[in-house]
């Protein structure tokens, strides 16, 4: 039997979640290609991403070092002063990128439906979700339902993350 044969079997939305739902972290290495009309070749980053109880962690290692931070008291740009700009879309777009980050089914179904077609795992947003830029969310997993590549179709921008290396922190069960 090949691999995409496997990958289908396995790939249900119950099976995604429950494979998420037992970690407390995430320690990824991806690279990143964003394109887009207005640049003139695709910009490929090479990006470090933790994720450690509540706080989010995306460090852009190459082509221009830059953190930027979620936890309790919102997001941050490592290392400079300032916030980012605030507002109700900025407000549910960071919501959305920790909930992606963290691989928050709960949080990522407040405002997207998800869908499982073929081997792919999709995600559009729900009507009234203030996050209409993204037309849609597609993440491709592995046989061990591990995420492989994530591609983010939004107005005037596609951005394909490919995970190289990720690593999943069990739950901690309670004595």
């Amino acid at each position: 039997m090949n691999l995409s044969v496997l990958i289908a079997a396995a790939l249900t939305l119950a099976a995604v979640k429950e494979r998420y739902a037992a970690h407390d972290g995430i320690e990824a290495d991806i690279v990143q290609t964003k394109e887009s009309p207005y640049l003139v070749k695709p910009l490929v980053s090479k990006v470090h991403l933790s994720v450690k109880g509540a706080t989010v962690r995306w460090e852009v290692q190459e082509p221009v070092a830059s953190t930027v931070i979620f936890d309790e008291r919102g997001a941050r740009i490592a290392g400079e002063a300032g916030s980012l700009p605030d507002g109700p879309k900025t407000t549910a777009l960071l919501s959305f990128l920790k909930a992606l980050a963290a691989v928050d089914f709960p949080a990522l179904e407040r405002d997207f439906v998800l869908t499982v077609v073929g081997e792919r795992l999709i995600a559009t947003p729900r009507p009234e979700s203030q996050l209409g830029m993204i037309k849609e969310l597609a993440l491709e997993f592995d046989a061990a339902l591990n995420i492989r590549h994530l591609t983010v179709t939004a107005d005037n921008e596609i951005t394909k993350l490919a995970f190289t290396k990720l690593e999943l922190a069990p739950r901690k069960t309670k004595p």
